[in-house]
């Protein structure tokens, strides 16, 4: 029916282009410069990129690789050219040169390698490239884990519900039950104590909640075609993830080789009080801008990640509003993609930087704050509760001045 004349958000959903305006253009621009900054920082540092070990022969030791040697033999010859013997005594890329390389007056300390397939400095990003079958397995588990729950969450919203809180509870008691400190099994009893009284006091909202979770998995299965739009926006968010993971990965073979030198203190038993003592090495470091461009990276990463997350609930909010306001009026999937991508984009690139603040920022200008210090972890949650009251409450103060 027609909305009450007190209400203030229309209960249509406006999903017609004749309807719709573009909607913070400057935002969306922004976005867009940044993503393309995060591509050129990615694809400058996969040109700059050189492994730093390679075999000479399959499943053979380990060296360091052809790109490098030049300056790491500059570099030992450096040091076999000092008069003291301190470079000879620590593991340095001297001791990785290639045989037919070595420099007089250093050691290869690593006589054998093993059969190892990192030489030792290598990250978790390495071992997905070298092995992507685990990220393949990792991906294909979050997708099965994932339906399985919403089939459950259909058919056993609140006995799921139910059994979570239990859970809680029943982690708690037998982490009390595990400990031998006294006071450690105290505060776990009282954790799970405290939980049980929170969620007898809040058992109305708690079953209102497993109400709401029904009714979404059933407007899920009323709209299936929904599912279609989502699995592509999960694609961009594997293809931003894979571009990370990628660009950061060769982050960590952009190196330069240096000879550094440090000095440390030592007693003496000759009762000469501490010495000096100073040793060089020659090492792989990073260049200084490396930690810049990999901290932008990060950064435009996860607001690449809120942006998908906001364009999906985009997705959710448009097809699924429709279904429930007016179910005879309801866009195509490919309707509500091309809003979410064209006039609402700006809006939410926006939200996607603020819009964890903005929730918080309205939750505490309409609620109390002290009903959400009563809570089982009181002695952490009210101290916290309280700066963001005050942030809050200031950053709500600045938004209503913009």
């Amino acid at each position: 029916g027609e909305p009450s004349p007190h209400e203030t958000v229309s209960r249509v959903v406006l999903w017609q282009s004749e309807h719709r305006s573009y909607t913070d253009k400057w935002w969306g621009l922004v976005y867009v410069l940044a993503y393309i900054a995060f591509i050129g920082c990615g694809i400058t540092l996969s040109v700059q990129s050189h492994a730093r070990y390679e075999s000479l022969e399959a499943d053979g030791p380990t060296y360091v690789s052809e790109h490098f040697q030049n300056d790491v033999v500059s570099c030992c010859q450096s040091l076999a050219s000092k008069s003291d013997d301190s470079a000879s005594d620590f593991y340095d890329l001297c001791d990785e040169l290639p045989p037919n390389l070595m420099v007089e007056g250093t050691r290869r300390t690593l006589a054998e390698v093993g059969n190892s397939t990192f030489h030792g400095d290598e990250g978790i990003f390495d071992a997905f490239i070298m092995a992507p079958e685990l990220m393949v397995g990792m991906i294909s588990l979050t997708l099965v884990v994932a339906l399985l729950w919403v089939i459950l969450l259909r058919l056993f919203s609140k006995p799921i519900v139910i059994l979570t809180e239990l859970i809680k509870i029943g982690i708690f008691i037998y982490a009390g039950i595990v400990q031998e400190i006294t006071s450690t099994r105290i505060l776990c009893f009282a954790i799970a104590l405290g939980i049980l009284l929170y969620d007898i006091w809040a058992r109305k909202s708690i079953m209102f909640a497993a109400d709401i979770i029904s009714h979404s998995v059933v407007a899920f299965q009323a709209n299936p075609i929904m599912f279609v739009a989502l699995l592509l926006i999960q694609v961009l968010f594997v293809g931003n993830a894979l571009l990370f993971v990628y660009f950061f990965s060769q982050s960590f073979d952009v190196a330069q080789v240096k000879e550094e030198t440090t000095c440390y203190s030592s007693y003496s038993y000759f009762g000469d009080g501490d010495e000096e003592e100073c040793y060089s090495q020659c090492v792989f470091v990073y260049p200084s801008y490396i930690s810049g461009m990999s901290t932008y990276m990060s950064l435009s990463y996860l607001w690449t990640v809120c942006l998908f997350h906001k364009m999906r609930l985009s997705v959710i909010a448009t097809l699924i509003g429709s279904w429930h306001f007016h179910p005879e009026n309801k866009p195509s999937i490919f309707q509500a993609l091309y809003n979410t991508c064209t006039t609402s984009f700006g809006t939410l690139s926006v939200s996607a930087l603020v819009s964890t603040v903005a929730e918080r920022v309205q939750r505490m200008a309409t609620e109390p704050c002290w009903k959400t210090w009563l809570g089982p972890a009181i002695c952490v949650t009210a101290p916290l509760q309280l700066i963001l009251c005050i942030f809050g409450s200031c950053l709500s103060l600045l938004l209503k001045m913009l």
